[in-house]
Parts: structure tokens; sequence; C-alpha cells
């Protein structure tokens, strides 16, 4: 009898030492290239389920390429959206941040779907997949990361072109909450201009307003179309498949 006492106490302590282990890989992040492909900011102004919790959901397309050899899994656990208040001073991956920055993790089509049950459709939920996967050198994935920001949390509606500053953060764990161990890329740069390499030379629509292009006169990046909110006429550049979304909820296009 106390032999099998024995072998059960081992069993144990060697399930939770592995657990432990893998719970404490931490991935070099030297070992990749990162790249931000795209970024989709898609309000949702009424939510069946929830009728006075509006959100956006923000879809970030992203590469992974393996460049050096080494074990490294590509996760969207390693990934965090932090928003940051305007006014902040610091280093916005530092580990305190005062109160001063939000961070959301991702999130799943399925617990959108849950979540925002009773929507016309979910399309605009596609892509939102979850991934975990180990990359071998010179390998390249395309992801979709999303999240769920609630205004109740974020305050504001998320807009890449006002004072609040939006970065994504690559962990170098999914158990990670914090840096320094972390790079991170921001959303937009200085001049508020979105940080997509192939297409930077076109500006995002309010920045083109404030520069004097005529609302109708506004050029979007290439597969993305123009539209305006109704209550303040804002213009935004979204995919086809948004555009049409959004029409149904009362936003229009070019006059």
């Amino acid at each position: 009898m106390k032999l099998k006492w024995y072998w059960l106490v081992l069993v144990v302590f060697c399930s939770f030492s592995v657990y432990e282990a893998s719970a404490r890989i931490f991935d070099d992040l030297s070992l990749i290239d990162f790249e931000i492909l795209d970024i989709e900011v898609i309000p949702i102004e009424s939510n069946p389920k929830y009728p006075f919790d509006p959100a956006d959901l923000v879809k970030i397309k992203i590469k992974v390429t393996k460049t050096e050899p080494g074990f490294f899994i590509a996760s969207d656990r390693m990934l965090r959206l932090h928003s940051i208040a305007p006014g902040f001073i610091g280093d916005p991956a530092d580990v305190d941040f005062s109160g001063q920055i939000m961070p959301f993790r991702a999130t799943y089509k399925e617990g959108l779907v849950i979540r925002y049950q009773g929507l016309e459709s979910y399309q605009i939920f596609d892509g939102c997949k979850y991934f975990h996967d180990r990359l071998l050198i010179f390998e390249t994935r395309i992801y979709t990361v999303c999240y769920d920001v609630l205004r109740r949390l974020n305050i504001d509606p998320v807009n890449l072109d006002d004072d609040r500053k939006y970065f994504l953060v690559l962990m170098d764990n999914i158990h990670s909450n914090s840096c320094p161990n972390c790079r991170k890329f921001s959303l937009s740069t200085e001049n508020n201009e979105i940080v997509i390499p192939s297409q930077i030379e076109i500006q995002r629509p309010l920045l083109q307003v404030k520069n004097g292009i005529l609302p109708e006169n506004i050029v979007c990046r290439e597969e993305l179309e123009l539209i305006f909110k109704l209550s303040n006429e804002k213009p935004a550049c979204v995919t086809t498949q948004t555009f049409l979304h959004l029409i149904q909820r009362g936003w229009f296009g070019p006059k």
C-alpha cells in the first residue's frame, strides 16, 4: 500500500514539474521577423445581447517569419493590444503602467459569436482564430489576431487618429503580462499615420482631411472602400464586407 502511494506522489510531482517547465519556456524574439500587414477597426454600436455595451473589434493581420535556428512557438496569447491614455509619460512597455494603459488579450470567433448573439451577420468575426504553432527555420505564417475592445473599459471608441495611442506588444511567453522582454509595435506614427509598410504612402482618412483634402476626394488603400459615419460624417476606409455591414447600420458612402 505504501508503495502505491509512493508512485502516486512521484507521478503527481513529475506532472507538476513538466507543467512548470512548459510554463517557463520563454521564446527568443530575435529568432523571428514580425510584420503588421493590415489593421481594421470595426465599430459595433449596437449589441443585441448587451444593448448598452458598445465595442470596437480590432483585427490585426500579421506575418511571422522564422529567420534563425532555435525553438519558437507563435501563439496569439503572446500578443497584447495596449491602449494608452493621452498624457501618459514613460515607456509604454514598462512593467508598471500606473492605470494609464489598458491591455487587451486576443479573442476568437466562437467567443465573439456568443457575446454578440443576435447580430445580423457574424462575418466580421471571420479570421479571428486561435493559433499556437511551432515555426521551423525559414517558415512564414500569416495570422489575424482580434481584440474585443469594450468602450466601458477603453472609455472612447478606438480611433487610430486621435490622441490615445495603441500598441501591439509581442511578449516572449504566453504567460507574460509585461516587459522588458518584449517587442512593441506602434499602430500609428507620431504623425497619426498607420504603419503598414506596403501602403505607407497613403494617409489615413482623417489625416487627409486635416491636410485640406475634401471628404469626397479621400483616397483609400487598395481593396478598401470609403464610408462615412452618419452621426458626425467622419470618414473611414474599410473592406467591402465591412462596408456592406456598416451601410445596414446607417453609415453612408461618398456623395
